[in-house]
């Protein structure tokens, strides 16, 4: 039985290698489709990410925290799928006219009706994912999510080579789905009910009404920039956006997958179990802000050179955005773990005041401050940020009793440590490194930044320094064995 540090560290190599080749995709398509094509992606997919939070229903979220799990849970909860699912596939294939007059985008409606169509398949993989989530059955999942990368590679890069254009990912997306839900009940190793049924529903819509709130805000959130600039703007200005948006999201898809994982079974279980996750919380949260942090300023200090070799000289318009960017989500990431674990400890709709003080910090900001630049834009995403932490600082306090002052120390440590490395990596680029060939700068630059970082976690004594102590030392310990 693996121990939850080793399913962990699991996910997170399962996870990296995802990234790696999906990274690797991104590379590919901004190569081979345009701003445009990938914009008008970009505003379509946005709606049908809005439809999910519909469909699901918070369904799979009940099946993942819920104490005990029997098979009329699983009946219940394939017959609310299959009813919430299907009318979502009718409403997005019927409405996507309108979401192209919305848009003043033609192209729009092709895409949001293939999308449309994942939403019949999605059902029939989703309730067996949910099981293999609660067990934290990493081993399957993995096998799970190297098929889902390999569809999904292949797939969009023949697609885009046969001039599907914007379709592309529509299409691949389609594919994907249908392939992976064969996967989870494959590698699920057992046969779960697949009769459905609508028996003790009530309680299962309770809790998913104050799901379903959460994940739209959640949604909305982060759909900002597709809904508004692709209103306010033109499908090139989204697909930049959007380029920016993924750039500074690098590392954070890395260790994403693993947050998303992890967070909400595994804080069930210690409230269940103890009562109190403020400690477990305090320690998750310190590690995901000492990996990321660093990282972030690395990117905003790199931003061009990033741009212009992985991507091309086309997408250099979404630079200026991206520092804003990288500021906006380091404050995000300081309250990664917030959403799930209230969640996790049966309380859904607290987290619910703090998004719409988001969202509508960053609506209002948007409207004060756009200009019709993408930096412009990046700003007020970062005000609306600013706007929401007090919320947060508070629903932390308030539900899962995570004391302000041990948090506040912990994240300035990591910034004073994530500061000193930047402002030496800056340093390091106007002194020596100004003439240097933008791989080489790559190169040198990354692990310097985290190499620094490292050193300064150990002098402020942040937990991440034990983390990687004692791997360290496990590493050797094998090496020494073999």
């Amino acid at each position: 039985m693996l121990s939850v540090r080793r399913k962990i560290a699991l996910q997170v190599v399962v996870s990296n290698l995802s990234t790696v080749v999906n990274f690797a995709l991104a590379v590919i398509l901004a190569r081979l489709l345009s701003p445009d094509d990938i914009g008008v992606f970009s505003m379509s997919a946005v709606l049908i990410a809005i439809a999910h939070t519909f469909r699901d229903f918070g369904v799979t979220t009940y099946l993942k925290r819920e104490k005990d799990l029997t098979d009329q849970t699983i009946r219940t909860a394939r017959g609310l799928l299959y009813l919430t699912s299907w009318s979502m596939a009718l409403a997005m294939f019927f409405s996507a006219g309108f979401w192209a007059g919305f848009f003043n985008e033609p192209r729009v409606e092709d895409v949001v009706h293939v999308l449309a169509l994942g939403f019949i398949f999605i059902p029939f993989g989703a309730i067996a994912q949910a099981v293999m989530t609660r067990e934290l059955n990493v081993v399957q999942s993995a096998k799970v999510a190297a098929v889902s990368t390999t569809v999904y590679f292949f797939a969009s890069v023949c697609l885009a080579l046969l001039g599907f254009k914007h379709m592309t990912m529509a299409w691949a997306n389609l594919i994907n789905i249908l392939i992976v839900g064969l996967a989870y009940n494959f590698f699920l190793g057992r046969r779960l009910p697949w009769m459905p049924s609508m028996k003790g529903w009530r309680s299962m819509v309770s809790f998913g009404t104050a799901n379903v709130l959460t994940s739209l805000c959640k949604v909305l959130n982060t759909s900002i920039p597709d809904l508004l600039l692709g209103r306010l703007s033109v499908a090139s200005d989204v697909g930049l956006f959007s380029r920016a948006t993924s750039t500074v999201n690098m590392v954070g898809k890395v260790i994403e997958p693993s947050i998303s994982y992890f967070t909400l079974p595994y804080m069930a279980r210690i409230h269940h179990t103890t009562g109190n996750v403020s400690g477990d919380y305090l320690r998750a949260s310190s590690i995901i802000n000492s990996v990321l942090l660093p990282v972030l300023v690395w990117v905003a200090l790199m931003a061009h050179d990033i741009v212009s070799f992985l991507f091309g000289e086309q997408w250099l318009a979404a630079v200026p955005a991206i520092p804003w960017l990288c500021a906006a989500t380091g404050i995000a990431t300081l309250f990664s773990l917030s959403a799930q674990t209230v969640t996790s400890v049966g309380r859904p709709f607290a987290a619910l005041p703090p998004l719409v003080l988001l969202i509508a910090g960053k609506l209002l900001a948007v409207y004060l401050l756009y200009d019709g630049s993408l930096k412009s834009f990046a700003i007020a995403l970062l005000i609306g940020e600013m706007v929401s932490a007090p919320a947060y600082i508070y629903l932390n306090r308030k539900l899962l009793r995570v004391h302000l002052q041990p948090w506040a120390i912990d994240v300035c440590k990591t910034l004073l440590a994530a500061t000193v490395a930047g402002v030496a990596l800056a340093v390091l680029l106007a002194q020596a490194l100004d003439s240097v060939p933008i791989l080489v700068r790559l190169l040198i630059t990354f692990p310097f930044m985290m190499v620094l970082s490292v050193l300064c976690f150990e002098v402020v004594r942040l937990p991440i320094a034990n983390e990687i102590r004692n791997a360290t030392k496990s590493i050797l310990m094998k090496s020494t064995n073999e």
